[in-house]
């Protein structure tokens, strides 16, 4: 990391693991930014990571960490049940004391299988003083942005901008660590909230897996009578169910507990709406429909 001169690139070598919508978008962001000297785009498929080079996306192309020589940031963007994997392969490709982050939308399983985090203890990151903590090698990352849309040709600059990192960082990190990454989703735009993964998890079952689970159900009501009637209102509500399952079957499966749980009071609130149009209760739904207005009209526009 270059760290002395404010005009050089916060990195070196940058490896994107996966350039995919996510990736792609990571690559032109972090090139709109200059955070870095090569952005080198690695995975499975060379051809497609080729076709990404070529498009001016990423510098370089990898699929195996001997070759890519003294990364100092390596990002997996690759699917929930694949992170621990190409985490511990990827790792390989780091400069000693680099940095290994995801982009994953679920954090207790990955955050347990890579640093033995129990899932139980709320634990700030340490001073660096701590004899007791050891440098980072996996700091878990989630940066709140995204579209239904997948593949690099998707792939934006300005997608991160505005928008909310969350970082959950396992208790033998160093703050130190934790500051570096912090940097780097700033220096993109965001705006950086350190949590537990158990926190992670919880919240985001309820403000990104649910609103997918509700959107998938609303989509399955859909039949060619209805279709040529669906307007703006279903558009927008039911768009998220476009995503890639490959990416969402295993993000419902590896925060099993915290999306039930979010369905299970989605479902209540169904219900209790359901029993006052039933009942004729005309104050009761108006209650309830100016409750839910007031509650998001809380919510910060979307720019």
């Amino acid at each position: 990391m270059n760290s002395s001169d404010n005009h050089l690139p916060l990195f070196d070598t940058i490896v994107i693991v996966g350039v995919g919508l996510i990736g792609g978008s990571l690559a032109r962001a972090v090139r709109e930014a200059k955070l870095a000297q090569r952005i080198v785009g690695a995975g499975r498929n060379l051809e497609r990571l080729k076709e990404a080079q070529r498009a001016g996306v990423v510098d370089d192309v990898a699929d195996a960490p001997h070759e890519v020589t003294g990364a100092d940031l390596v990002i997996v963007c690759t699917p929930v049940d694949r992170v621990v994997e190409d985490v511990r392969y990827w790792s390989q490709s780091l400069r000693m004391n680099g940095l290994i982050t995801d982009v994953g939308s679920t954090k207790q399983v990955i955050c347990g299988e890579l640093e033995g985090f129990d899932g139980q203890t709320d634990v700030e990151p340490q001073d660096d003083d701590d004899d007791d903590f050891v440098d980072a090698v996996f700091i878990g990352s989630h940066p709140l942005a995204g579209s239904e849309k997948h593949g690099w040709e998707h792939s934006d600059g300005t997608l991160f901008r505005g928008r909310r990192c969350i970082l959950t960082p396992v208790p033998n990190v160093r703050k130190s660590s934790v500051d570096e990454l912090k940097k780097f989703w700033q220096l993109l735009g965001m705006q950086v909230d350190v949590m537990t993964p158990m926190q992670h998890d919880r919240l985001l079952a309820v403000t990104s897996h649910l609103p997918h689970a509700a959107a998938a159900a609303m989509s399955l009501l859909l039949t060619d009578e209805i279709i040529p009637l669906v307007a703006t209102g279903f558009r927008s509500t039911a768009r998220v169910a476009g995503g890639d399952p490959s990416v969402w079957t295993p993000i419902f499966l590896s925060n099993a507990e915290a999306v039930l749980s979010a369905i299970d009071q989605f479902q209540s609130e169904l219900t209790t709406l359901a029993d006052a149009i039933r009942a004729g209760d005309g104050d009761g739904v108006t209650s309830i429909l100016a409750e839910a207005r007031n509650r998001y009209l809380q919510l910060d526009p979307v720019e």
